[in-house]
């Protein structure tokens, strides 16, 4: 059976509401739901059902502090294991007092590009919703990624420190912070919380202890390539000063200087060996040496 079935099943039962057994209100809005599908996802919902107040008695249970399509989200996610990643804007469209009026084409604000999927962590994060808290993560990373603009970014961290308390998110920002601080800095993108500021700043001193590591272990590799270079020239070096010699020698020899050998004068370069790299002349028919 295809892993997509129970996902198409329980679906249907969230559009349908057939046999639900619990009512999640927000704003007017009322999601008929089931308590086995739900309360598996949050130990919160669990938790008011199994209790003795009123959630329990009556089968409805308040959602306050988050938007229609935030609680909608949240619910989607426990029925199929997601949520739609192209939901709307959320609330946080204002543009921070940090950045400038300016008809200029401008990259896209980050506030507004984090701000929904801020929001669903925060219901993933107040509810105890696991899946929907990574999924969260993992599409504002994604965000951070492939979309990152300095502009609106302090106000989108603003937005996260207030709304959720999940510190994965805020590790994320903090991390992505870091990465471009300079930028951050040019664009006059202040970050005010000082909890904040001080795991930007140690994660500021993270990626330059890494950077300096690097650079070190990139200095000895190019030591050691300098030392190997340096050295293959004074083998050269040597090879060209024997090689000059032997021609210096040759010049100055008619015969072989073995007095036993009565062939017209012949010779050759002879490497004595690898690990010296030494070229002397020889008689190319007695072997004879011959030295400067």
């Amino acid at each position: 059976m295809s892993d997509s079935v129970p996902s198409e099943r329980f679906a249907e039962l969230m559009i349908s509401g057939k046999y639900s057994d619990l009512v999640l209100e927000c704003q007017g809005k009322q999601f008929k739901v089931h308590r086995a599908i739900v309360c598996g996802h949050s130990p919160v919902l669990a938790a008011a059902c199994d209790s003795n107040f009123k959630e329990a008695v009556t089968s409805t249970i308040e959602i306050t502090g988050f938007d229609v399509e935030t609680a909608k989200q949240m619910v989607l996610c426990m029925y199929t294991g997601d949520y739609d990643e192209d939901v709307e804007g959320g609330q946080s469209t204002t543009p921070s007092h940090n950045e400038s009026h300016t008809d200029e084409p401008q990259s896209p604000r980050m506030d507004q590009l984090l701000s929904r999927h801020i929001q669903i962590n925060a219901i993933a994060d107040y509810y105890d919703v696991a899946k929907l808290r990574e999924l969260s993560n993992s599409r504002i990373q994604k965000i951070l990624t492939t979309s990152w603009s300095p502009h609106g970014f302090g106000t989108a961290i603003e937005e996260a420190l207030r709304s959720t308390g999940d510190k994965k998110l805020h590790e994320i920002l903090a991390e992505s912070a870091a990465a471009r601080i300079e930028t951050l800095v040019d664009a006059n993108e202040n970050i005010t919380s000082e909890d904040f500021a001080q795991s930007v700043i140690c994660k500021v001193v993270d990626l330059y202890k890494k950077a300096n590591e690097e650079l070190k272990q990139q200095l000895q590799l190019l030591g050691d390539k300098l030392s190997i270079a340096q050295s293959d020239i004074e083998t050269a070096v040597r090879v060209k000063k024997d090689f000059d010699n032997c021609i210096q020698l040759l010049q100055q020899t008619k015969f072989c200087r073995n007095i036993s050998c009565d062939a017209d004068f012949s010779c050759y370069f002879e490497d004595t060996g690898h690990w010296n790299n030494v070229h002397i002349l020889r008689c190319s028919k007695c072997l004879c040496r011959h030295r400067s």
